[in-house]
């Protein structure tokens, strides 16, 4: 059974796997002006999702697609 270090130490894992996604994203995809995941307009000049939502949604078919392989 796990302890409060084992389940801090699971979600601290989690953490670091999801912020290293995310600079991995934006270091691969380049700010077009337009949401990389439902193509509507971006606020800022720097950005490359509308919001977290569609951002999650991206990286979680990402993850999806290193896990099984089917993608680039």
């Amino acid at each position: 059974m796990a302890d409060d270090a084992d389940l801090a130490q699971i979600e601290i894992d989690g953490q670091l796997q999801r912020a290293r996604l995310t600079a991995a994203t934006a270091r691969r995809l380049a700010a077009t002006g337009r949401c990389h995941n439902c193509d509507e307009a971006v606020q800022g000049a720097d950005q490359v999702f509308c919001d977290q939502e569609c951002e999650k949604d991206f990286q979680k078919r990402e993850r999806s697609k290193a896990i099984d392989g089917s993608g680039s």
